[in-house]
């Protein structure tokens, strides 16, 4: 299973289809940092919704570390009412091994509890056995199945495999195109909220 589950795991890095979400991380009052899943590959949304008042949700924008210093100051460890932003630090570990993992750090730090709503693109899940299904999109089961081809070809010396590596190059392309928003509607630009203001 080696080289088809290969096959899944690079069109998932190429095409990131694999979405998650929304999943909930439970958030406790005057705690900044929280672990992401062990199977996150790319954050995509971040939400957070307080205990007090479940009915609101509240979408966080991204900042990097660094640039988080134009929000936060010298303030970081800042208590508010509800987090308006995140920062995130280390690599997911979905090995369990390190003890580490992809850090979520929020700012202003809650002040209540609450949780996240977590929406992301996760990696695949191998196959073990005959009867597992491949991790693939749907009706694009034949993309793996050619990148085990042309592995298997390339380390045979046989020349056919080019054959299997451009085939499988195209269909990446072609899932590519056809997995962003999975309509044939158009769509609206938008810069997203612009809500998070320094606070010294």
């Amino acid at each position: 299973y080696g080289w088809v589950n290969e096959g899944c795991s690079v069109a998932q890095r190429e095409v990131e289809w694999a979405q998650k979400g929304p999943v909930q991380i439970a958030t406790t009052a005057a705690v900044q940092n929280y672990l992401a899943p062990s199977d996150l590959l790319r954050i995509h949304r971040v939400e957070f919704v307080p205990s007090n008042n479940a009915s609101y949700t509240y979408s966080l924008d991204y900042r990097g570390l660094n640039e988080s210093d134009a929000i936060w100051g010298t303030l970081k460890t800042l208590p508010s009412a509800y987090p308006d932003m995140f920062t995130l630090w280390n690599q997911p570990d979905n090995t369990g091994t390190t003890g580490a993992g992809l850090t979520i750090i929020l700012y202003p730090v809650p002040s209540v509890a609450g949780h996240l709503n977590l929406y992301y693109l996760r990696n695949i899940t191998a196959a073990a056995a005959t009867t597992d299904y491949l991790d693939i999109l749907p009706a694009w089961e034949n993309v793996p199945i050619n990148y085990a081809a042309y592995r298997a070809l390339r380390k045979d010396a046989d020349p056919r495999w080019r054959d299997f590596k451009d085939e499988f190059q195209m269909d990446i392309e072609k899932m590519k195109s056809v997995s962003r928003t999975y309509s044939d509607q158009g769509n609206y630009f938008s810069t997203g909220a612009q809500n998070a203001s320094p606070l010294w």
